[in-house]
């Protein structure tokens, strides 16, 4: 669908490989540019969106399939740059969506373990939520690799931690 869009609308939509999974499964992103939401300003802020060092354009960005059972994370990706297309035509903003962070857990998930989470890393994978520098390592996680809650050794050590 990806590729799809981009052939379809390439005036406005761009597609490209952000990194490679630990199995070697591509992990794209796609971007709609040219972007003004309705009630954006009240919606989002834009300094938590950020503005990207080279733009002063904002750049609203999605990653979802963070956890590997949460299959419709990806569908409601999806559906978001589907949507958003269609009003993406002033100039305002870029979004860009990452529809599956975690393509080893999500397969590991659909032929495996349906209630899987993680990664597939290791003995029991990396929970990709606490894989972030923020509040690394804090509340809520086990220090044990094999735990289901737990978190890597090493800050940003998923290849979808960008």
């Amino acid at each position: 669908l990806l590729f799809q869009l981009a052939k379809r609308f390439p005036h406005m939509v761009d597609v490209w490989q952000v990194a490679s999974s630990s199995e070697g499964r591509n992990i794209y992103a796609i971007k709609v540019m040219h972007c003004y939401l309705k009630d954006a300003a009240k919606r989002f802020s834009f300094a938590q969106i950020g503005y990207p060092s080279n733009t002063k354009k904002p750049i609203l960005w999605i990653d979802a399939g963070i956890h590997a059972r949460e299959w419709i994370a990806h569908s409601t990706a999806l559906y978001i740059i589907w949507q958003v297309r269609e009003v993406c035509h002033q100039k305002k903003m870029d979004i860009v969506v990452v529809p599956n962070t975690n393509p080893d857990g999500y397969e590991y998930s659909r032929k495996i373990n349906r209630m899987w989470r993680k990664t597939s890393d290791q003995c029991s994978g990396v929970d990709g939520n606490r894989n972030y520098p923020f509040h690394f390592g804090e509340e809520g996680v086990s220090h044990w690799p094999c735990q289901y809650v737990s978190y890597t050794l090493l800050i940003t050590s998923q290849h979808f931690v960008y």
